[in-house]
C-alpha cells in the first residue's frame, strides 16, 4: 500500500524511491527482497508479462554485478520495477511488518 501511495500518486519519482532504498538497505537485504518477489511470482498461477527480464532461464533472480553502491542501485531499481510488474499483473504482493519501527526509511 505504501508503494502504491508513493509511486503511483507521484509523490516521488522512481529514481528518488530507488535512492531511498539504496541508501537505507544493505545488499543482503536487497537480495532477500528480490528472492521473495521471485518466490511470489513463481507461486502465482498466472504468467506475468514482463517478468522474464528479472529472472534467468531457471526462473531464479538475476544477480547484479558490481561493487557497493553500484550493485545496490541496480538491485533497488530491479526491486521497484519488479513490484510494479507484479502489481500491474494483479499478483498479491507479500505483506511485511517491521519489528523495529526505527528501521523504516
Amino acid at each position: 500500500m505504501i508503494y502504491f501511495r508513493i509511486f503511483y500518486s507521484k509523490l516521488v519519482t522512481k529514481s528518488q524511491l530507488c535512492d531511498v532504498v539504496t541508501s537505507f538497505y544493505h545488499t543482503d537485504e536487497l537480495s532477500s527482497a528480490k528472492s521473495l518477489l521471485c518466490q511470489t511470482a513463481a507461486s502465482s498461477d498466472i504468467t506475468i508479462d514482463g517478468w522474464s527480464k528479472f529472472v534467468n532461464n531457471t526462473g531464479a533472480r538475476i544477480h547484479r554485478k558490481g561493487d557497493g553502491v553500484i550493485c545496490r542501485e541496480a538491485e533497488a531499481d530491479d526491486i521497484v520495477s519488479m513490484i510494479a510488474v507484479i502489481d500491474a499483473n494483479r499478483v498479491i504482493l507479500p505483506s511485511f511488518a517491521s519489528v523495529d519501527p526505527s528501521c523504516v526509511p
